[in-house]
């Protein structure tokens, strides 16, 4: 070999031992899809390639997660009201060997730079611990409905991505369970603490935007459940936003402009993968607003630890560009919370930005300090003036988190929700956030708060109301 063709084949190798994109570095593009959707193979309709296809070519999306029910263990379940298909009880729907078959159908269609068709499987029912995506698991999970403690502690640790790591899991639409005592398992654990230390592996997402999962037509808007993510973050769950269509008809990236965002080198299962795995993703209610941040120099989703000097002002850059947009007026908020507090997060600084921010450069956002203890903070984007869509963006939080990790607390189950809710006993509603103005009329002597506040009360609707219909949290 000459020492040219060496010096080349060195080189090649030494690039290729260098990451792809160091921490923080910014280097990344931005790629729009949906990481919740169905076909005939649980309760939606059509084949896989079908809803890859049309989510390629009529959503325009760069990728599509279909996430059958995984359904033949829960009781009474009829099965699939239109054709009868399911892949809990015939699990060759999802693995093959047929080309139909949701596995193959995946591998078909993905092409790398192109489109990437992911599969999955959403578990466990609303009333038994609402449900979770299971994302890139090879086999159908047969573990009964709402049984969180048997897929935590022996189904997943068994069967790992196609990847070959922990899988990814979503919680899915966070406001239809109401018995919040036992949302994702938590009435499977006997403290918080060993809830949590067994969702750390896999829990990242949360779908703050969801559906509407039984419409036919497309413009319509979702659920929007981004307060039920921020009581999460505010006990230590560390879970970045997503915008999800839940889709059962042929509508798959059309029945809303809503999208998640992933922050990724290249678009392919690995790097998608990897940057779910990361939390690079975000929430919006625009299909092509481009959003990325940092906070002293890391990106969201990341974990800062140890954190910077108490007091210290951090540095907080943004970029934002709509293609079809370029000269929409935007406010960009930073909202803060300290975990474990009485407060849930609250916007703690904010700019305006015209336009599109120029290629290369980040603008900044100042004024924001870290004032110690174990904290997290995100972007809300919200467009303004005169635009189509009006759409708001929520971001991946930066969390500051001193050492020793505090997930360590013994918090129990009954206390994690004990300040959340407030009835009054002389109304048949509760409210979930108690800083609505219809709290404040309650007298002390009538009030009941925690889950007893739940008991045979609706909930309030539009809560929290207020005379500026704003949202700051609760005390």
């Amino acid at each position: 070999m000459t020492r040219r063709a060496l010096f080349f084949v060195l080189s090649a190798w030494l690039l290729s031992s260098v990451p792809a994109m160091a921490a923080g570095s910014g280097d990344l593009t931005v790629y729009f899809g949906n990481l919740h959707s169905h076909c005939a193979y649980s309760d939606g309709v059509g084949l896989p390639e079908e809803a890859y296809r049309y989510a390629r070519e009529q959503g325009g999306l760069d990728f599509l997660a279909l996430t059958e029910h995984s359904h033949r263990w829960a009781e009474g379940y009829a099965g699939d009201r239109r054709d009868g298909l399911l892949i809990g009880k015939d699990s060759s729907l999802y693995v093959g060997p047929d080309r139909d078959a949701l596995i193959p159908a995946a591998q078909r269609m993905s092409r790398d730079g192109e489109f990437i068709a992911i599969y999955g499987q959403e578990f466990s029912s609303i009333s038994s611990g609402n449900h979770v995506n299971v994302y890139e698991v090879t086999q159908v999970i047969d573990v009964w409905n709402g049984k969180y403690h048997h897929l935590l502690r022996s189904w997943l640790p068994r069967h790992r991505d196609s990847l070959g790591k922990p899988a990814i899991v979503q919680f899915n639409h966070p406001r239809l369970l109401r018995d919040k005592s036992k949302e994702y398992g938590l009435d499977d654990f006997p403290s918080f603490a060993a809830w949590l230390h067994a969702w750390k592996p896999h829990a990242v997402l949360m779908e703050i935007l969801n559906g509407p999962h039984d419409l036919k037509s497309t413009g319509f808007k979702p659920r929007v459940q981004y307060r039920e993510w921020l009581a999460y973050l505010n006990r230590g769950v560390k879970l970045a936003p997503t915008g999800n269509q839940d889709n059962h008809y042929a509508t798959w990236g059309t029945v809303t402009e809503v999208r998640t965002g992933v922050l990724a080198p290249r678009l392919s299962r690995s790097s998608l993968l990897d940057a779910l795995r990361q939390r690079r993703v975000y929430a919006t209610e625009d299909r092509n607003l481009r959003v990325q941040y940092r906070v002293n120099g890391r990106l969201g989703g990341d974990v800062i630890s140890p954190p910077p000097e108490t007091g210290s002002e951090l540095n907080i850059e943004f970029r934002i560009a709509d293609d079809d947009e370029p000269d929409a007026r935007y406010q960009v908020q930073v909202w803060m919370d300290e975990v474990g507090g009485q407060e849930w997060a609250a916007p703690v600084a904010s700019v305006e930005q015209s336009g599109d921010v120029a290629p290369g450069r980040w603008n900044r956002i100042g004024g924001v300090r870290y004032d110690g203890g174990y904290r997290y903070l995100f972007l809300h984007v919200k467009q303004q003036g005169d635009v189509v869509h009006k759409a708001r963006v929520w971001t991946a939080p930066v969390w500051l988190q001193p050492a020793p990790d505090p997930e360590n607390s013994p918090l129990e189950i009954e206390s994690w929700w004990s300040d959340l809710f407030t009835a009054s006993t002389e109304r048949d509603v509760y409210h979930p956030n108690p800083n609505c103005v219809h709290v404040g009329g309650i007298p002390e002597t009538a009030k009941i708060t925690g889950l007893a506040a739940m008991k045979g009360r609706q909930r309030h609707a539009g809560c929290p109301q207020r005379p500026d219909m704003g949202f700051r949290g609760h005390r």
